[in-house]
C-alpha cells in the first residue's frame, strides 16, 4: 500500500451499527462525547456533539490499523485478521439473533461469536492506548504486533468463562457502546 494512500479503518464493523436500525433508517444519532473546540484568532466554538450519520462514517478512523515497514504501510491486519473476524462474526450473531432452540451451527457460531467480541476488547482505539501502556511500546506497529497476540489469549479466557447474551427487544431505544474515548 501506498504511503499517502489512507485507509478508513471500522473499530466497529458496519454489518453490527446496521443491526440498530429501524426498519426504513439509514443513519445513527452518534454522539461525540468530547466534541473538538476550534480556536481561529478572535474566535472559538465548540463542535456539536450529537450527530445523524450513516454507519460508513461512525466508528472509524483513517489507518488505525496500518502497520508500517519502513516507507511501505500495509492493512493486511485490517484485511486478514479482522476482515474474518467480522465475517465469522456477522454470521454468529445471525445465528444467535434467531436462536430459539439448539442447533448444529451453534458451536461454530459460539467460537465465532466470542473471537468477536475478544477482538472488540482490543481493536478500539482505547484498547490499542491500553496495549501501548501494557507492552510499553509507542510504535503503532508493535501495537498492532501486541494486539495480535493479546487477542488470542483473550479469545481462550471467554470460551473458558461464562457469558450471557442480552438483548434489547422490549426497549424502544437501542444503544450501541463503543469504550472509545
Amino acid at each position: 500500500m501506498d504511503e499517502a494512500h489512507l485507509q478508513s479503518h471500522h473499530y466497529v464493523p458496519r454489518w453490527y451499527q446496521k443491526r440498530f436500525l429501524l426498519p426504513g433508517q439509514n443513519v445513527l444519532c452518534y454522539l461525540d462525547p468530547k466534541p473538538e473546540t476550534i480556536i481561529d484568532g478572535n474566535i472559538r466554538y465548540t463542535k456539536k456533539d450529537l450527530w445523524y450519520w450513516h454507519p460508513s462514517r461512525c466508528f472509524c478512523i483513517d489507518d488505525l490499523y496500518s502497520m508500517r515497514f519502513g516507507r511501505m504501510t500495509t492493512d493486511m491486519l485490517e484485511r486478514h485478521l479482522f476482515g474474518a473476524v467480522d465475517r465469522n462474526g456477522a454470521t454468529a450473531t445471525e445465528v444467535f439473533g434467531a436462536y430459539d432452540d439448539f442447533k448444529e451451527e451453534i458451536h461454530e457460531a459460539f467460537r465465532s461469536m466470542l473471537a468477536y467480541v475478544g477482538a472488540q476488547r482490543f481493536r478500539t482505539p482505547r484498547g490499542l492506548d491500553w496495549i501501548k501502556r501494557w507492552a510499553g511500546v509507542t510504535d503503532q506497529t508493535a501495537t498492532l504486533m501486541a494486539m495480535s497476540s493479546l487477542f488470542q489469549a483473550y479469545d481462550t479466557m471467554w470460551v473458558e468463562g461464562i457469558w450471557e447474551i442480552a438483548h434489547a427487544r422490549k426497549s424502544v431505544t437501542k444503544f450501541i457502546i463503543s469504550d472509545d474515548r
